[in-house]
């Protein structure tokens, strides 16, 4: 029986082997889960790496970019002042 591997260690290892990764917003979150807004807030004050619009439909984040932010934030999650602490965290 094989060790089961979590989507969070599998995406982190996908963007250590391919860093030019492009991960949609439901990638992100599986790596990091906050709630979407949590992600945006951070996102507008600069807390969070900026996405990339590839249409009016299509946003993405480079996998290192997240990948290296987790690792140099150690994985806290992200406070967005005005939600009371842990709301931001999917059950």
């Amino acid at each position: 029986m094989g060790r089961k591997v979590s989507l969070r260690s599998r995406l982190h290892d996908a963007a250590q082997s391919h860093p030019a990764a492009l991960w949609r917003l439901p990638q992100v979150l599986a790596v990091y889960p906050v709630s979407p807004a949590a992600l945006w807030a951070a996102v507008r004050t600069g807390k969070f790496p900026q996405p990339i619009k590839l249409s009016s439909r299509v946003t993405v984040w480079r996998s290192a970019e997240v990948v290296a932010w987790l690792e140099k934030a150690g994985s806290e999650p992200i406070s967005c002042g005005s939600m009371p602490e842990g709301t931001e965290r999917h059950g």
